[in-house]
């Protein structure tokens, strides 16, 4: 088994974990509000730098819950004895941290991929149903919104995103 006394990679991990959430958080803000070029990549980079140094706080009480033990004993049922008294049952059940956070971190990433960006994945189902390459139809749509002044952040309906891949087709056949 291996075991990491001095406690660095749990530090190293929230702060790089930390790091990624933050520029991930920063990236979609600072892209939703028009951001571009170096404006962007500094906004990504505070980003990191803000996540990576809540990590660092973190870890330590990432490290202690990780560490803990949650126990909760409850009553199962009654049973008789010898001589015609009841005692209540019990069981106790034992959960640690590292099992709760491992179970917290499947649902996370179960929660993400089942609920990913439903706009992208209009855009595929859309560029798949009328027969468009998919990169193509993308730079359309960006140009579509530029052409109609909305902004990133905005998105067009299921039946505007069929309409636009027929459009494209249409302008490609001629």
């Amino acid at each position: 088994m291996y075991v990491d006394p001095s406690g660095e990679f749990l530090v190293l991990s929230c702060i790089l974990i930390g790091a990624i959430i933050g520029s991930v958080i920063a990236y979609n803000a600072a892209k939703n509000n028009g951001a571009e070029g170096w404006e962007l990549i500094g906004w990504v980079t505070l980003g990191a730098l803000g996540g990576g140094a809540l990590g660092y706080l973190a870890a330590p009480v990432i490290a202690s819950f990780l560490g803990s033990t949650f126990s909760l004993t409850i009553p199962t049922g009654f049973g008789l004895t010898g001589y015609g008294s009841a005692t209540l049952m019990t069981s106790t059940i034992t959960i640690t941290g590292a099992q709760i956070a491992t179970a917290g971190g499947l649902s996370t990433i179960a929660g993400a991929m089942y609920f990913a960006k439903k706009d992208i994945r209009d855009v595929n189902r859309a560029a798949n149903q009328v027969g468009v390459d998919r990169d193509l139809f993308g730079d359309y749509i960006h140009d579509a919104k530029d052409h109609l002044g909305m902004k990133p952040n905005e998105n067009f309906t299921w039946k505007q995103l069929v309409d636009l891949a027929k459009e494209l087709l249409k302008s490609l056949r001629k």
